[in-house]
């Protein structure tokens, strides 16, 4: 999770004056990784406030007004078309020099002097949008410029940055899931101080997370019950009255907008400011909105409704924690608030909770429900208990100071145990050993301290107490030492080669086999595919296969919800998602599918499938999938051979066309099945075109790995030979290949290259053509010798019965 952290903020409570980028690149060494910096004052260069001195109406232009605005040590003459322009108005000034967007739109462009329907204007009065201010200032009209009229003290000619305070630096930091604690101004501080040896500034922490003095009886009554306190551990409350709802001020607007937050009002500012300031998500409640002055916090009842801060009802399965009044849920615990009791302008007495709510409770609602907020995603991470005071301290401070309220009852806490902080021995000479550098021990304790961590004793064994912003991250003596090494930076670790020999792993064979398949089809031309190992509910049915699948509690998605048991389903919806755009193509995937076991986890196997689609009038997807799987058979396992499908077949015969099917054996062994797709199969897809497909177990080519041989090139030329001729459909190209190489010893190489039906073939038969080398080992055959040979060959194929054979003239 990444946040965005203002310098000056975290200036606040951890003493620096390190850089901008020497403090990235130190926190970024030894802690959270600091992606980028921004400078908000770089959009702001020879932009000033400025006075509107005059105003008269254009002489050529109904639209617009020229203006005299005072920028301090000048009077400019501008024409502006602004609808809220008047005299004594503050406002933004783009100086001739200055970049600016026309009305927030397009490329920046450099601001020159101009000629407006004949009136000379020397700069821009600017709207919040023309000068990438937006998110600070979002504009409520159109044609509206940014009004600074707020900015009472400032004098005209200041620039636009240092009256907004926005000379400042703002860091967008990613934040490990871990580390929730860093997730806000005073715990990234904390990482700071002790990464860089800035000082922290506890006395300022304490100071801001004190409450102020409450009544000593309830002026306005509030009522807390938890019902569900194993997922709500800890819930404080508070009321506030006298508040007066509005817009906050500037500096606690600019904050917001700095990490990414729109200001609302400022109550509900307050709330949000909390939270990045302390890491805490609080929630405003409109205390004359609740029912019987109650909050409840349970399980929600099946079938109850809420509808939130973002205009969207919700109905509930029943389970989920809400928060509740007596009469119906008015907030989604830790996810978001409702709008039956949210701030209001008219409100005038509040109730700010401060809660912790069960990590997994929060991600379960959040995702069943699909709404997520700044503050779930927080929850999400898992928060302590010990920090909702603080945050609850600190919303009352700014409530009285930017709202005007006053406490009117004490700290409704109610917690389902009291905090025991966790302890763990801590050994010095220990880490050092781990971490492989002699870090001195004091140096340790130093850098603990400074994370906040309490020690007991200096021996050699350690007690060390935990703070509470890291009880659900550091779990123990490792996690220490940890901390230790990266605080001292992995980067000044000494780089040492290790001594001795290091350990050779075995090759692990399957591995093996799977990088050969790569090579050996990639190199061929065919592309790789990657899917997910889960699919639809019904995606094994519309494949024809049978059978139980793992399902997941809780996916995702309806198109993600069972575990495959068979790559088919995968690949067919790669060719339905792509036959539009690629009409033909052959691909290949190594994945795995994941077969049921009874009472325990599935059985996770590997598998191959190769698969081609397109145009296949003659069958050419079926003989280019085969001559792919047969280019791997040769490279990769030994004693192969294709054969008729038996039980062991790979693919289900619902899936397959039953006439174009056929098993691949290594030894005795069923190794894959090569077959069309059937065409109700892939209707069931939306597949429209041919795809023919074999799948494979890389299980069994582990068990039969081919042995290469070397062979010398031949000493002698061989005499090549072309032979034609028609054979029986019966006939099997494995047959007639055995045939012609066991007619004569001086057969060196027979090459199938032309299988033919048609015209002037009779209809029972096809026609098909060899190329045939003979040669001998010791010599250079004679014309006699080699037609001997061919006559051997054309014999043995005339006169067998089942080719039926008859040369082509």
């Amino acid at each position: 999770m990444n946040i965005q952290l203002s310098y000056q903020w975290l200036q606040e409570y951890a003493k620096t004056d390190l850089a901008p980028e020497e403090f990235a690149r130190r926190l970024s060494l030894s802690g959270p990784a600091v992606e980028r910096i921004h400078r908000p004052a770089d959009h702001l260069n020879h932009v000033v406030v400025g006075r509107i001195a005059e105003i008269r109406p254009h002489p050529n232009a109904n639209r617009l007004a020229v203006t005299i605005v005072d920028v301090g040590k000048e009077l400019l003459e501008i024409v502006c078309g602004g609808t809220n322009l008047s005299i004594g108005q503050k406002v933004a000034v783009a100086k001739v020099g200055s970049v600016v967007r026309w009305h927030g739109e397009g490329e920046p462009i450099v601001l020159g002097e101009a000629e407006i329907r004949g009136v000379k204007s020397f700069g821009m009065i600017a709207a919040s949008d023309e000068i990438s201010l937006a998110d600070f200032f979002p504009a409520k009209g159109e044609k509206e410029i940014l009004d600074l009229s707020f900015l009472e003290k400032v004098p005209a000619g200041t620039p636009l940055a240092e009256a907004l305070g926005l000379a400042d630096v703002v860091f967008d930091v990613e934040v490990t899931t871990n580390r929730p604690d860093a997730m806000s101004a005073i715990g990234m501080a904390r990482e700071a101080a002790a990464i860089c040896g800035a000082k922290f500034q506890q006395k300022r922490v304490a100071e801001r997370s004190k409450m102020p003095s409450l009544p000593s009886k309830d002026k306005l009554g509030l009522t807390v019950e938890v019902k569900e306190k194993t997922l709500c551990p800890r819930y404080e409350a508070v009321v506030v009255d006298g508040v007066h709802v509005g817009p906050s001020p500037w500096w606690l607007r600019r904050r917001l907008a700095q990490a990414g937050i729109r200001s609302v009002n400022n109550i509900v500012d307050i709330t949000n400011y909390v939270m990045l300031e302390l890491g805490q998500p609080m929630h405003a409640f409109d205390y004359h909105a609740l029912q019987e002055r109650t909050i409840v916090v349970r399980a929600a009842k099946p079938k109850e409704t809420i509808t939130t801060l973002d205009g969207n009802t919700y109905t509930f399965a029943g389970g989920e924690l809400v928060i509740a009044d007596k009469a119906r849920p008015v907030a989604i615990a830790g996810v978001m608030g409702g709008q039956a009791t949210g701030v209001s302008s008219t409100m005038t007495a509040v109730v700010f909770e401060a809660a912790t709510f069960d990590a997994v409770s929060v991600r379960r609602t959040a995702r069943a429900l699909n709404v997520h907020s700044d503050a779930s995603l927080r929850f999400e991470k898992g928060l302590s208990t010990e920090g909702t005071a603080a945050a609850l301290a600190r919303a009352v401070q700014l409530a009285r100071e930017i709202a005007g309220g006053s406490p009117a009852s004490g700290v409704k806490d109610v917690r389902a145990a009291a905090y025991a902080p966790k302890t763990y021995k801590f050994r010095p000479a220990k880490a050092a050993e781990l971490i492989g550098a002699p870090v001195p021990a004091a140096k340790q304790f130093s850098m603990l301290s400074a994370l906040g961590c309490a020690m007991k004793g200096r021996g050699a064994v350690v007690d060390v107490t935990i703070p509470w912003w890291r009880d659900s991250d550091i779990e123990g003596e490792r996690d220490l030492v940890e901390e230790v090494a990266r605080i001292w930076g992995y980067h000044n670790l000494p780089s040492l080669l290790p001594a001795g020999v290091p350990p050779i792993r075995p090759e692990d064979p399957l591995l093996a086999f799977e990088d050969s398949v790569r090579d050996v089809l990639a190199g061929a031309g065919w592309t790789e595919a990657i899917s997910n190992s889960m699919v639809a509910d019904d995606a094994h049915e519309k494949a024809g296969i049978e059978g139980d699948a793992v399902r997941l509690a809780n996916p995702l998605t309806a198109d993600l919800a069972v575990l495959r048991t068979h790559l088919l389903p995968s690949l067919l919806h790669i060719v339905a998602q792509n036959q539009e755009a690629v009409p033909s193509s052959a691909v290949f995937e190594i994945g795995n599918v994941y077969l049921p076991e009874r009472g325990g986890l599935p059985r996770e196997t590997s598998r191959v499938i190769v698969a081609s689609w397109g145009a296949s009038p003659d069958g050419e997807q079926f003989l280019r999938v085969k001559g792919a799987v047969t280019r791997l058979a040769e490279a990769l396992a030994a004693g192969w051979s294709w054969g008729v499908p038996g039980s062991c077949s790979m693919l289900p015969a619902k899936s397959a066309h039953s006439g174009r099917r056929i098993d691949l054996k290594i030894g005795e062994a069923a190794a894959g099945t090569l077959a069309e797709v059937h065409p109700a199969t892939l209707a069931r897809f939306g597949i429209e075109t041919r795809v023919a497909v074999a799948v494979l177990d890389p299980r069994t080519f582990v068990t039969h790995p081919a042995r290469p041989a070397y062979l010398p090139p031949p000493h002698f030329p061989g005499v090549k030979r072309d032979l034609a001729f028609f054979a029986a459909e019966r006939a099997t190209h494995a047959a007639l290949l055995a045939a012609i190489r066991g007619a004569h010893p001086l057969v060196a190489e027979v090459e199938l290259f032309d299988v033919f039906r048609g015209k002037g073939v009779p209809d029972d038969k096809k026609s098909m053509a060899y190329h045939i080398v003979y040669r001998a080992a010791d010599r250079t055959l004679t014309a006699a010798e080699a037609e001997e040979a061919h006559a051997a060959v054309v014999a043995a194929l005339t006169h067998n019965k089942v080719f039926a054979a008859s040369i082509r003239e």
